[in-house]
């Protein structure tokens, strides 16, 4: 496999920023001789608190790229929920849907097809994937959510001078802007999800550890998707919000991405 670090300047987000990919490239003859010459690119958004180098760190992505023919591409989204924050002038979700896509397919040969296109994330990467994937439906075709911080109905409820275990109110106002206005708006998935056409919904894969303290919120949204009609897979095991969980299940969706289980 090749391994990319990337520091450009980009544009939506006002500043130089990083990206890591791992492609299936410079592979020994034999290994996995059906490569193909354009790759699928698989979009993958850290969780809160980490960077762009999380998932080559912890998780089996060289061996996955050269079994499935993806192009793993990582980029540095900070603790923005990959929401747009104008006051910083750091579009992030703009920066995932529009510029990340395009200096990716400048640098490396990906593939096109909206099918092959895939955003996924964990915990905090798990909403910002969701959420890019149905606020941009014409450029996501798959949608791989690990743990999903969908907090929007929690954190709705916060008052100033409050906050969680993870942030203040503050940080939760900033980044999601009004909390009394958010759900139902642009940065609630669930609303998102109600307002897509079903034909333009993207495929869409979720787990969960049944230990995970997130696991109310999955469970939530993955009965507001069995309301509104809209087909997806939803994986529920025992586990707790780890790699531990996450390394079980990036293999599992790698094969509901690229077989016949969609």
């Amino acid at each position: 496999m090749a391994l990319f670090q990337i520091d450009y300047f980009a544009k939506t987000l006002g500043r130089k920023t990083q990206i890591t990919v791992v492609i299936p490239s410079d592979i020994p003859p034999g290994i996995y001789p059906a490569l193909p010459d354009v790759f699928k690119p698989v979009y993958l958004l850290h969780g809160y608190s980490e960077n762009n180098n999380a998932f080559i760190q912890n998780a089996p992505l060289q061996e996955l790229s050269g079994k499935y023919g993806a192009a793993f591409i990582m980029p540095s989204g900070e603790n923005s929920f990959y929401l747009n924050d104008a006051a910083r002038g750091a579009l992030y979700e703009d920066y995932i849907c529009g510029e990340l896509p395009e200096i990716a397919g400048k640098f490396f040969p990906l593939s096109k097809d909206r099918k092959d296109v895939t955003v996924a994330g964990i915990s905090m990467g798990g909403f910002g994937a969701i959420h890019s994937g149905l606020a941009s439906p014409g450029v996501f075709g798959n949608i791989i959510s690990y743990s999903a911080a969908l907090i929007t109905d929690g954190i709705s409820k916060l008052k100033e001078g409050e906050g969680n275990q993870v942030a203040p109110y503050s940080y939760y106002r900033h980044t999601f802007g009004d909390l009394s206005v958010l759900l139902g708006g642009h940065n609630d998935p669930k609303a998102l999800a109600a307002s897509i056409k079903p034909e333009e919904t993207p495929n869409i894969y979720m787990c969960c550890g049944s230990e995970d303290f997130l696991i109310n919120e999955n469970r939530g949204f993955h009965e507001t998707l069995q309301r509104l009609g809209v087909k997806h897979t939803y994986e529920e095991e025992p586990g707790v919000h780890d790699w531990q969980f996450w390394n079980r299940f990036i293999p599992r969706s790698m094969e509901w991405l690229c077989g016949d289980s969609q």
